[in-house]
């Protein structure tokens, strides 16, 4: 991957979780949300580091905010359940912010050198996704 192009990565990424942080600070879960952008940071970190694998990797954090923010807005449009909750207008608009962050990290590191082939960029895109959804989960069961 280009320098330029990780960088755009890494800020996806850190876009994210900024995004993730604020929306604790408004609902007074920082504690869930700093857990939750824990592989955010260290995805960015890789990323910038030149890691070859790291870029998928993005690309699987990136998806799973995407689908987050994705059932988050068919449940304010009355479409779907799987997610709940009550969001104010700032978080509702953090989930805009996130989900931009996400399809562009998406898009960028699926450009990513192709030195990585076969079944290891899918694997590693689930990887990255099952990582963000297991840190998530514990997240929202165990912290306020």
């Amino acid at each position: 991957m280009e320098r330029r192009d990780a960088i755009f990565v890494a800020i996806c990424l850190a876009g994210i979780a900024v995004a993730l942080v604020l929306v604790g600070a408004v609902s007074h879960t920082i504690p869930r949300h700093l857990v939750q952008i824990v592989p955010l940071v260290l995805g960015a970190g890789l990323v910038l580091g030149r890691n070859t694998s790291a870029s998928y990797a993005a690309v699987g954090l990136c998806a799973f905010w995407a689908v987050i923010m994705g059932l988050i807005w068919l449940y304010l449009l009355g479409l779907s359940g799987v997610v709940s909750g009550t969001y104010s207008a700032v978080e509702i608009a953090l989930t805009v912010v996130i989900a931009v962050f996400s399809v562009l990290g998406i898009l960028k590191g699926t450009r990513a050198d192709k030195q990585i082939s076969g079944m290891r960029v899918p694997v590693l895109i689930a990887v990255a996704f099952v990582i963000q959804a297991v840190v998530t989960s514990v997240s929202i069961r165990f912290l306020n």
